[in-house]
């Protein structure tokens, strides 16, 4: 999994590139959680995410929980087709704002 980010003031980009599993996913934790502070706003670009194990889902549910507690927000985008059947089965998309490019999630959260 390669991970990189950018900082859009307010909105903190976070790309991920590879598999989303159970060797990658404290990776991951362990960089958004490091941004997650009262009043935050983190886009998850997922669009290089080729494959989500069901340890990607929890961490994405640790992450949600965490950005929740401190008043924050957390969402998505580039879901390919396949992520978001995943994540609309769990029930995962009712609790994040998805959007298809970085570009639409930037203007909304911005805004």
């Amino acid at each position: 999994m390669d991970i990189s980010q950018e900082i859009y003031d307010p909105v903190i980009v976070i790309h991920l590139t590879g598999r989303w599993d159970a060797k990658t996913a404290p990776n991951v934790e362990d960089v958004v959680s490091a941004h997650i502070a009262p009043e935050c706003c983190i886009l998850l670009d997922l669009a290089g995410v080729d494959y989500m194990s069901s340890a990607g889902l929890r961490t994405l549910l640790l992450m949600y929980r965490g950005v929740n507690e401190v008043g924050g927000c957390i969402a998505l985008s580039g879901l390919s087709d396949r992520l978001q059947d995943t994540m609309s089965i769990t029930g995962f998309l009712h609790h994040f704002d998805c959007y298809g490019t970085v570009e639409d999630g930037l203007a909304a959260l911005r805004s």
